[in-house]
């Protein structure tokens, strides 16, 4: 399992400009897969990650094998919300000694947060994603349930699982997540004797 932080977050650090958005992300993550020897994977993201998955799967679907999207952060009432925790994590950047102006991070926002649906890709790419696609539903005010279920709505090879966060059914929901990651790793990883993801 590879686990990363994302750039400024944990221990990742790099310069803030004001054209920082998702592709300088999803340029870190094929990055990161090509430092790592790594042609094709799996990929599971919480929150902010599932649509750090959805651009990783848009910009190369040769390496994504499966996708799991963890309570998916969207658009749906909320904009207001994004805005202030971006504004949050800025501030805290600030007082770490970080240089970055407000026009930088007022640019920076807006990349991340002022378009639609899961902010990262479009309703017509999840509705062409030729990726398999397994959805634990989202249900608070930055990961809205109708953002779930429209992505489960859209994509052509996906499942929405609605309950897993419960106690009693986080074990049925991780052995969910483990046979969806095998029952989609090429057959040609598993007669090789490749290692497959752990969750």
């Amino acid at each position: 399992v590879v686990a990363m932080d994302q750039r400024n977050a944990g221990r990742s650090r790099a310069p803030l400009t004001a054209g920082d958005g998702w592709p300088v992300y999803t340029a870190d993550h094929l990055a990161l897969l090509d430092h790592l020897g790594i042609e094709r994977c799996h990929v599971l993201g919480g929150c902010i990650g599932s649509s750090y998955c959805l651009g990783l799967a848009e910009a190369a679907p040769e390496r994504v094998a499966a996708a799991v999207l963890q309570n998916p952060i969207g658009h749906y009432e909320n904009r207001d919300a994004f805005y202030e925790m971006f504004d949050g994590w800025a501030g805290a950047l600030r007082e770490e000694g970080r240089d970055l102006d407000d026009a930088t991070a007022t640019a920076f926002r807006a990349a991340m947060y002022s378009t639609d649906f899961v902010f990262n890709v479009s309703r017509g790419f999840v509705r062409s994603c030729p990726t398999p696609l397994l959805v634990l539903a989202g249900d608070d005010l930055y990961h809205p349930a109708p953002i779930s279920d429209e992505i489960a709505e859209l994509a052509p090879n996906v499942e929405l699982v609605r309950k897993w966060k419960e106690a009693e059914a986080v074990g049925a929901a991780v052995t969910r997540v483990r046979q969806f990651l095998i029952a989609n790793t090429p057959h040609e990883a598993l007669r090789s004797g490749a290692q497959r993801t752990r969750v």
